[in-house]
């Protein structure tokens, strides 16, 4: 039977290492056979690319973090919701720096194996916030003229 709250704290012990910088924690705590299902990196497979794929978003925005609002576990998977947030002041799936602070909220299940480590990751992210804050999308009718607001890191 799964220790529940320890897969919890694993998984905020990862969110914790990956936000401080910590690459490594994708060789300690990713099982050699991990699987990542969707999200903007699409499917990977392999600690190696998960951790390029971080590696890519932290280039493209500084101070990239995720927040974790909501935890909840059963078994062998967490489920984790919050909000991504950076500073786009890298190159970013072919676009140049915008300077923008941008937030989207997201979801990811996780599963940990019999040793603790994450086998597999399925994320769904609100790409249309994304994309529409990257300005890939016209303005929602309704939305005030202009464009994405530009943002100083403070909530709209």
């Amino acid at each position: 039977m799964a220790d529940i709250e320890a897969n919890k704290a694993a998984i905020r012990r990862f969110y914790d290492r990956s936000h401080a910088g910590d690459v490594a924690v994708y060789d300690d705590m990713l099982s050699a056979d991990f699987e990542n299902h969707g999200g903007p990196a699409g499917d990977m497979h392999g600690p190696e690319a998960f951790k390029q794929a971080y590696i890519g978003f932290a280039t493209a925005f500084s101070e990239f973090r995720t927040t974790i609002d909501l935890i909840v576990a059963e078994d062998d998977l967490v489920v984790v919701y919050g909000v991504a947030s950076g500073t786009h002041d890298g190159p970013f799936m072919g676009l140049p720096p915008s300077g923008r602070v941008l937030r989207w909220t997201g979801i990811a299940i996780y599963r940990l194996d019999d040793q603790g480590l994450i086998a597999e990751r399925w994320q769904e992210v609100d790409s249309l916030a994304l994309m529409g804050q990257l300005g890939l999308l016209p303005p929602m009718p309704g939305a005030p003229p202009g464009g994405p607001p530009e943002q100083s890191g403070q909530d709209a």
